[in-house]
């Protein structure tokens, strides 16, 4: 009996949260006997990592759909990289003699639609909050609708802001999975920190929602608390927001933050960096959907604070596992992060708690379990 075939595509080519997921998934499938046939966008980290594990990677443009895209020029953009999309999924559908179409983030809808016409089982698996554009959500709301036969959300909140658009029981809850604590070896080269300095961490792309502007106001109102503190952004841009970055830089210099606020880029040591940082800051302003930095600190043993809203308020159990904020005052929020790095038994509680939890609850083992029973009743269900 030949092995099964699954069409994978996913949003970009980068090591980012969704991108960590999926590479887990396919691993996974791997192990269970399934041949992956990937497709992404473009070159990049991910793509890397792939032909590593020998997966057949296949670089067609997927026509990714996202808000920028709502405007007549943008929408006839959309139709002919859409449909050109397509029509290649088809054809590599059918020639690979694919079980099953799997597409990763929300804006990915060409393997969908390739799936709806080769009459394949597709599982959509959806990473992304989507606030501020309603004709956008509502769109997207149809796509997942029309073209899933199964959708995964990332949290709660992800599938809470989706239900509504969904076919009941068509979306289900699967917490990304982590592992233990990992052996580090080494540390961060380069830092712009002594060992003496208390280090606080963001970690994210560099992108308007991600809050680091709130980051800065926050680190502003510390420093007036704390002189001897210094700020790490770690994180690139994605294309289209390369103003967004201009914009960040220049905040740092008006705020007269350059000699403690360092922008330090894409780096392939961020396990290295967090395990050195006092502190992760997640600083996002609109819901993330489950950022998986916070998992990251929280294998290393990094404290981990976060605005409270969004996938943080499912990943933290307050004043136990980690530090929730208000996201809407610098001040209140530089306010409680200062009287927790003047705790050292509470940091260390969080530190302690927050390993536990995450081997109780967003376990490797339990997203393994999870994801091939989906997946097997994906393949076993009627349309």
């Amino acid at each position: 009996m030949s092995p099964r075939k699954i069409l994978i595509t996913h949003s970009s080519s980068d090591l980012y949260g969704a991108s960590k997921i999926i590479l887990q998934v396919v691993e996974l499938l791997i192990a269970n006997g399934w041949q992956v046939v990937f497709v992404v966008s473009e070159h990049g980290s991910l793509v890397e990592k792939l032909k590593i594990l020998r997966i057949d990677v296949r670089i067609i443009n997927l026509g990714v759909f996202r808000k920028k895209y709502l405007t007549p020029l943008g929408l006839v953009n959309r139709f002919f990289a859409l449909s050109i999309a397509v029509g290649r999924l088809i054809v590599l559908i059918l020639s690979q003699r694919v079980t099953l179409v799997y597409s990763n983030t929300s804006v990915v809808w060409a393997s969908g639609i390739a799936a709806k016409a080769t009459r394949k089982k597709h599982i959509w698996h959806v990473h992304e909050i989507p606030f501020g554009n309603k004709r956008y959500i509502k769109l997207t709301g149809k796509m997942l609708r029309w073209f899933s036969s199964n959708v995964i959300a990332v949290s709660e909140s992800v599938k809470d802001f989706w239900q509504a658009s969904l076919k009941p029981n068509q979306i289900v809850r699967i917490y990304n999975g982590v592992t233990t604590v990992p052996n580090i070896v080494g540390t961060a080269k380069g830092l712009p920190v002594r060992d003496s300095d208390i280090i606080i961490t963001n970690v994210s792309r560099i992108i308007p929602y991600k809050g680091h502007l709130y980051f800065l106001e926050v680190a502003a109102e510390l420093l007036k608390l704390n002189p001897n503190l210094k700020f790490l952004i770690v994180g690139s841009s994605t294309p289209g927001y390369e103003a967004y970055v201009n914009t960040v830089t220049e905040r740092i210099e008006e705020l007269d933050l350059g000699s403690h606020v360092f922008m330090l880029g894409q780096r392939e040591d961020v396990k290295n960096i967090l395990e050195q940082s006092t502190l992760l800051y997640h600083s996002a302003i609109e819901p993330d959907p489950l950022p998986t930095v916070i998992f990251e600190a929280q294998i290393v043993g990094t404290a981990v604070a976060a605005n409270n809203l969004g996938g943080p308020t499912e990943m933290i159990v307050p004043n136990k596992t980690g530090l929730l904020v208000d996201y809407q005052n610098p001040k209140n929020a530089a306010s409680s992060i200062n009287s927790l790095l003047k705790d050292e038994e509470k940091l260390s509680q969080f530190v302690k708690e927050a390993k536990l939890r995450l081997e109780r609850e967003f376990s490797e083992a339990e997203f393994d379990r999870r994801m091939l029973s989906l997946i097997n009743d994906t393949l076993a269900g009627g349309e």
